[in-house]
């Protein structure tokens, strides 16, 4: 599992890009234990958990990035099915 100091620098980065994509929900609903559950990425060969130790690894491929994309996804709908 990723480390405290991890978690804190996803949750400075999310504060930082609060109004980017689905950076506001981790922010909102996310604690950091829950951050540090998804500090990792799975292998797309061996299916084997990769713990990740940089902010960079999980900016580039890691479970919580899909989760942000998702939400930033799930945002984007919602504005446009307003119209």
């Amino acid at each position: 599992m990723a480390t405290n100091r991890l978690a804190q620098e996803v949750m400075d980065h999310a504060l930082a890009h609060y109004n980017e994509g689905g950076w506001d929900v981790i922010c909102e609903a996310w604690d950091l234990e829950q951050i540090k559950a998804a500090c990792v990425r799975y292998d797309r060969h061996t299916g084997r958990k990769i713990y990740l130790r940089a902010l960079s690894g999980v900016l580039w491929d890691s479970i919580l990035l899909d989760c942000v994309s998702t939400y930033a996804d799930r945002q984007a709908d919602a504005i446009n099915s307003a119209f």
